[in-house]
């Protein structure tokens, strides 16, 4: 199984993601220009060990929407995040679409 990892835990993510079972349902790539503010804020926002709220910056180019399904005991939810565009990593996670992959956040400073 292939892991997806995030260097922080935004708000978007179900609780316990680690330990949920999560399919990645498809791709999407789109301009920075295209994604609404709204979009933006809810994909990027994560607070730090303190509790303080950040918004991740995203580059204003072209960029990779993965859309993700957690499945869980009580009921499925789905979310997104972004990614930044590369012709690899497009072809990487084209090729994990329908599978499970594991979430892994590795907290930063």
């Amino acid at each position: 199984m292939q892991t997806i990892k995030f260097s922080h835990r935004y708000f978007k993510m179900p609780i316990n993601i680690e330990t949920k079972v999560t399919y990645l349902l498809g791709i999407q790539k789109i301009h920075y220009n295209n994604l609404s503010k709204g979009f933006i804020d809810f994909d990027t926002l994560y607070n730090d060990k303190e509790g303080n709220l950040f918004y991740y910056k995203l580059p204003k180019t072209d960029l990779l929407i993965l859309t993700l399904f957690s499945d869980s005991d009580q009921s499925p939810r789905i979310w997104t995040t972004v990614r930044r565009w590369a012709p690899q990593k497009e072809e990487y996670y084209k090729n994990l679409v329908g599978q499970e992959v594991k979430i892994l956040i590795e907290e930063i400073e």
